[in-house]
């Protein structure tokens, strides 16, 4: 090996220059990961604005332009440092040597091709890697992975090698022959830049198998210790091995151009010597300037973010006042709805985080990522008289629709598209006395309401059928109907009121005798065309309403776009000749909660994220990114006024509500129990408002890594139910409103989906039994019901358990509380359900993923007490045994011999299904009566 007397051989570099070789890869390890992580964080600002509705890089194209350039320059600065490296006599000059204009862009379109060639052959890399991992156990799938590192190392070898050739003629300047160097320097620089490619992916991959072994984050001080000797050891390979290819190079040109010469402090502008003394300043203060430029960018993205995502806003209210405002508004938004579009430019945040250790970030780029939505359940309360059930609500003195209602005398069923009254009592007396088919008017009748001699019909007229238990159940129809009946004379009702409401039913509550209903509609049809808010009420002179710009509301100080429009009505079920009173508010709820002063309509939206540094910190290890369900949610306040709505106040909140269960006002206060995000990184937060809607505690970051499964909220009290692979129950003490706080938890086996109180010291939890799976999840088995003591609050405890079924049993009061039958003075509780089963001879029986086939389909009748647990009364069903399908997975088809509901009426107990309405008594548990529906 032929040296200049100035420079430094690598053997030397191990005996005589240790520390300057060690500062030297510490520098730019350090200068590496600040890049990444500084890179990154920009990025995933950039699209956190955008997906707020700023959009400041026209979808991320100046921010990928950016980071190229910036990622160039880096690059650039580092060869020009390690060229000098082996300099006896280094100076400070010689590493800020600032490459001139010619060479930056030489080296740019050089870099660019490369880059190209690499993103292809790392894109087989990831390729072969999901080949293999599948048989990485076994010898085969080693020896494949062997061949398959040797064949990409091969690859990107001959790459750098190339590469290395074609760089000394734009950085070294040499004047030799490019094929003479070539082909004499194949073998040795072939195999310097083979192992060194090795070596770094075998690196990478020991390095991400530690982390995800040992689940060891980036942000902990394992992980960056980590990250900084992984990074560290990636740039002792490649300055030796640049170093050995230096020399290399350096060889044959001495040997073979006698014109040759190395670089030096003053080559990167030696052909420019020559030039007129501007060009040449110009030529200096590229690099410069570029860095300059770059700095401001990434300052300007940096300090719009802070502003812009860092405080939670309290969004305005503001009334339309006119239809040619509302048209106005709604083209604004929706012909230019400048938000967050996933397939935007996002390849600098997935190459930083890729490059720090997270390899999903890069398979996330070559095949997208996948949200995952949280499915939704329901949870409720009660209320009861001695004799009569009523329906389970959530607020007492509040209550809410449902398929079946009764008055003690009369059971008022939805079957099918069918209103059908019955006489229930006396249970010898059981008869059909009046039906209501809609289905030739293509009316789908969904929930229904009781006022004492009236009742109200919930239609929607569309053809999509609605099925409010089932979790993902969405509805497209364009109108809600309700229609108002006199049932003074059950055998012939009246129709006393028709009311029309643009959108799709979404909730309703009954106080006192008035009646709420609320819808929500598309801004837009179809084809296109603006839907402007009207409705229809048979109780006004005229049939066709023209709506009061002045009752609808909007966001005015928000980027929220409007593309749907929630409607609430009100009117007194008993009083035909008093006109609804109907306002329009923008949104899309999807929670709903009422309290006897308020109705509050919440909904959770990606447009509305409230971030900070330590999520950006939280997530970077993670493949979901930014995908991550980091929600805000914007809640209205509508106050009840009189027989109307009064005025409205709006609030917004990081975090997205599970049901309508996670909100309770209780002394003035609104409280709200919320999740950050879905999936391993979330975590549940607890906000309390004072009446102004100003958050006045907080409690955050309670089960990190858990969803909220349920929610209960009692008086002083919260209980909350979150699962990964275990249920933990927290018991939140909410006296003082300022400081909340956490008295107690519970780890359990099993998740509640549903809370039920029982009284001040227990409460009933309804969900599934789990086993198996691993750290991150369990194999659900079946239905589980418990009792918890939380007599010691600091202690809380399970007192009673009751396990029903295998893998495949459910019931509809998982995903809604009005299944449930509960009266506390009879201790009786009941609720339909299907029960699978596993025997010896089926196919996988022992293993915790395997389904059971069903078994049973009815009810199941409960004695409940706090200190005997649950005693099984009895079981009715409305099915023989040959009536029962098979179940292959966990969704089981809604048959009309499935029990639905369960009634109490003077100690008889009401099943009703869609093929009849089973009378048991309660005392022996033995039928007293069955009415066939047709």
């Amino acid at each position: 090996m032929v040296h200049t007397d100035g420079e430094i051989s690598l053997k030397e570099f191990f005996s005589k220059y240790k520390l300057r070789f060690l500062l030297m890869v510490a520098s730019l390890t350090v200068l590496e990961i600040i890049f990444l992580t500084l890179s990154a964080f920009v990025s995933w600002e950039d699209v956190l604005l955008r997906k707020s509705g700023v959009d400041l890089t026209h979808g991320g194209l100046l921010t990928t332009v950016f980071f190229a350039i910036t990622f160039i320059m880096l690059c650039l600065f580092i060869s020009s440092i390690m060229l000098n490296l082996d300099k006896r006599h280094l100076s400070i000059k010689d590493i800020f040597s600032f490459p001139t204009k010619k060479i930056i862009l030489q080296y740019s379109l050089y870099f660019i091709l490369s880059l190209i060639v690499r993103l292809v052959a790392f894109g087989m890399l990831l390729a072969g890697l999901i080949y293999i991992s599948a048989s990485i156990n076994s010898m085969n799938g080693l020896f494949s992975l062997v061949i398959f590192l040797i064949f990409v190392s091969s690859i990107l070898g001959l790459l750098d090698f190339v590469g290395a050739n074609i760089k000394s003629l734009i950085i070294l300047r040499y004047k030799s022959s490019f094929s003479y160097t070539f082909s004499a320097d194949f073998t040795k620089g072939f195999l310097i830049e083979f192992f060194k490619n090795l070596s770094i992916i075998l690196l990478y991959v020991v390095w991400t198998m530690l982390k995800q072994k040992y689940n060891i984050k980036s942000i902990n001080p394992e992980g960056t210790l980590l990250l900084f000797s992984v990074f560290l050891i990636f740039n002792t390979i490649t300055i030796i091995s640049f170093k050995m290819r230096k020399d290399c190079l350096s060889s044959f040109e001495i040997m073979t151009d006698k014109y040759s010469s190395t670089l030096n402090s003053a080559g990167h502008n030696r052909d420019y010597t020559n030039k007129k003394s501007y060009w040449k300043l110009a030529g200096k203060l590229l690099f410069p300037a570029l860095i300059s430029l770059i700095i401001i960018f990434n300052a300007f993205i940096f300090i719009t973010g802070l502003v812009n995502l860092s405080a939670s806003p309290k969004p305005g209210i503001e009334a339309l006042k006119s239809k040619t405002r509302y048209t106005s508004i709604i083209k604004s938004f929706t012909d230019n709805p400048n938000t967050y579009r996933s397939n935007e430019l996002e390849l600098p945040y997935l190459l930083c985080t890729g490059f720090l250790g997270n390899p999903e970030a890069f398979d996330s780029f070559y095949s997208g990522s996948v949200g995952l939505e949280m499915s939704k359940s329901d949870s409720a309360s009660y209320k009861s008289s001695n004799s009569v059930s009523r329906t389970n609500t959530q607020v007492e003195n509040i209550d809410e629709a449902d398929i079946v209602k009764t008055d003690g005398k009369h059971i008022y069923y939805i079957k099918d598209r069918d209103l059908v009254i019955a006489k229930a009592s006396p249970v010898d007396q059981m008869k059909v006395e009046f039906t209501k088919s809609f289905s030739l008017e293509n009316l789908t009748p969904v929930e229904i309401m009781l006022y004492k001699n009236h009742i109200s019909v919930v239609l929607g007229d569309g053809s999509s059928e609605y099925e409010l238990d089932h979790p993902y159940y969405y509805d497209n129809s364009q109108n809600t109907i309700v229609r108002t009946y006199n049932i003074a004379n059950p055998k012939n009702p009246a129709l006393e009121r028709t009311l029309k409401l643009k959108g799709s039913y979404k909730s309703s509550r009954l106080i006192e005798n008035k009646l709420y209903i609320i819808t929500t509609s598309s801004v837009k049809s179809n084809d296109n065309e603006i839907i402007y808010p009207e409705y229809y009420d048979t109780s006004t002179k005229q049939s066709t309403r023209d709506f009061d710009y002045n009752n609808a509301y909007y966001l005015s100080s928000s980027n929220k776009g409007i593309h749907w429009v929630n409607y609430i009505s009100v009117f007194p079920m008993d009083n035909q000749a008093s006109p609804s009173i109907v306002k329009a508010y923008a949104g899309n709820t999807d929670t709903i909660y009422v309290s006897e002063k308020y109705i509050y309509m919440a909904e959770s939206s990606q447009a509305a994220i409230k971030m900070g540094l330590s999520d950006f910190w939280n997530n970077i290890d993670d493949s979901q990114r930014y995908d991550f369900y980091n929600y805000g949610t914007y809640i209205y306040r509508i106050k009840i006024q009189g027989d109307g709505l009064g005025e409205c106040d709006t609030t917004f909140v990081d975090g997205r509500l599970h049901n309508q269960f996670s909100m309770d006002e209780y002394n003035g206060n609104l409280r709200l129990a919320v999740q950050s995000s879905v999936f391993r990184d979330s975590s549940s937060s607890v906000y309390i408002l004072d009446d102004k809607l100003k958050q006045i505690g907080f409690l955050n970051r309670l089960a990190p890594g858990e969803q909220i499964y349920s929610t209960r909220f009692m008086g002083d009290r919260l209980y909350l139910v979150t699962f990964r692979n275990v249920d933990p129950l927290f018991v939140i003490d909410l006296k003082d409103s300022r400081h909340p706080k956490v008295l107690g938890e519970l780890k359990i086996p099993g998740y509640s989906e549903y809370l039920h109180p029982y009284d001040e010291n227990h409460i009933i939890g309804f969900g599934k039994d789990t086993k198996g799976g691993n750290e991150g999840f369990s194999w659900y088995q079946g239905i589980k019901m418990a009792l918890f003591d939380v007599t010691d609050v600091n202690n809380p405890k399970e007192k009673f358990v009751e396990i029903i079924g295998d893998r495949g049993s459910d019931s509809g009061l998982l995903r809604n509380h009005k299944a449930l039958l509960y009266m506390k003075h009879l201790g009786l509780m009941a609720f339909p359900v299907s029960v699978a089963e596993k025997t010896d001879n089926m196919a996988n029986a022992i293993d915790d993923w395997s389904f059971g086939r069903i078994k049973f389909q009815g009810a199941y009748v409960y004695n409940v007490s706090s200190s005997e647990g649950f005693k099984l009364r009895g079981k009715i069903s409305h099915d023989t045994q040959s009536d029962i399908p098979a179940v292959s997975n966990d969704y089981i088809t809604k048959d009309p011999s499935f029990i639905e509901r369960i009634l109490y009426i003077d100690d008889v107990l009401y099943t009703l299904s869609g093929n009849c309405i089973k009378a048991t008594n309660y005392k022996d548990m033995k039928e007293s009566g069955i009415l066939y529906l047709k």
